[in-house]
């Protein structure tokens, strides 16, 4: 068996899409990605926007929005946009992270890798 791709304009993390591919190929569980985004208002959007630290580590995330998308900036990184992916969920898939926020206790959980993080919302 061979497989090969050719990618333009990617939406989707390549070693995530080549995972998805083999298991297809190997008769392996998968479940196929939702490509619709979810549209959320600038006004929904609000609730989350913050300065987020944890006691785990000693990093301060800043989240903030771009017209109806949400950003995030760790401490002394670049800003990156996050894609809407479920109830309270938002993801960034170019670094595997997820953010989880819940809104009405002002934290948020960061997921990446084999971490989970918590994180407050300053008040």
């Amino acid at each position: 068996m061979a497989a090969a791709y050719t990618a333009n304009g990617v939406n989707m993390n390549l070693n995530s899409m080549m995972v998805g591919v083999l298991s297809i190929a190997f008769n392996q569980p998968y479940t196929i990605p939702n490509f619709k985004p979810i549209a959320l208002s600038a006004q929904e959007l609000d609730k989350y926007t913050g300065v987020y630290s944890s006691t785990q580590m000693p990093l301060k995330i800043t989240v903030g929005k771009r017209e109806t998308a949400l950003t995030a900036q760790p401490t002394g990184q670049s800003a990156f946009t996050l894609d809407a992916a479920g109830n309270h969920t938002f993801k960034f898939d170019g670094a595997g992270i997820t953010m989880i926020f819940d809104p009405a206790k002002g934290q948020m959980t960061l997921k990446q890798g084999a971490g989970t993080y918590l994180f407050t919302k300053a008040q």
